[in-house]
């Protein structure tokens, strides 16, 4: 998927580019990892594009730094 980091997304858009549930996408909002603020007189709610990205290579940068400790761990010997 394609967007412009000033664009701002719906819930179900932001578990599409994460590749998670639109339910994480909610606690994820609920514990203030993502921003999110409400359309005037609706209840549709709009995540930055820009805070989803930022969210995404964070969490693929510390998954990659655990796969290379294990890597390393096991390339040494031990189990874990």
């Amino acid at each position: 998927m394609i967007v412009a980091e000033e664009a701002e997304v719906s819930p179900a858009q932001a578990a599409k580019l994460l590749g998670v549930s639109r339910q994480y996408v909610d606690r994820l909002v609920a514990t203030e990892l993502l921003p999110v603020h409400r359309l005037p007189n609706s209840s549709y709610r709009k995540i930055p594009a820009r805070a989803v990205l930022a969210y995404k290579k964070a969490r693929d940068t510390k998954r990659e730094g655990i796969r290379r400790i294990v890597a390393d761990a096991t390339a040494a010997g031990l189990e874990y």
